[in-house]
């Protein structure tokens, strides 16, 4: 079953994180790709998406310690 917009469903996994500006940071040193993010979301915390080197996407959560 596809939605409305072509896309089939699928999975994402969201690993918690202690701080969400540096695990962005590590993606990017480590050859990984931040697609979107990190956006508030409710409760108060972060969220990005991304993806490894390998190209498996995933997502994280957690909070934002050094605001920028």
């Amino acid at each position: 079953m596809r939605s409305q917009d072509g896309q089939a469903p699928r999975w994402m996994y969201y690993i918690g994180v202690e701080d969400i500006d540096a695990a962005m940071e590590k993606i990017k040193a480590g050859g990984g790709q931040v697609l979107n993010g990190p956006h508030q979301i409710p409760g108060g915390e972060y969220s990005l998406h991304a993806r490894d080197p390998q190209g498996a996407a995933f997502g994280l959560v957690g909070p934002r310690i050094a605001q920028r």
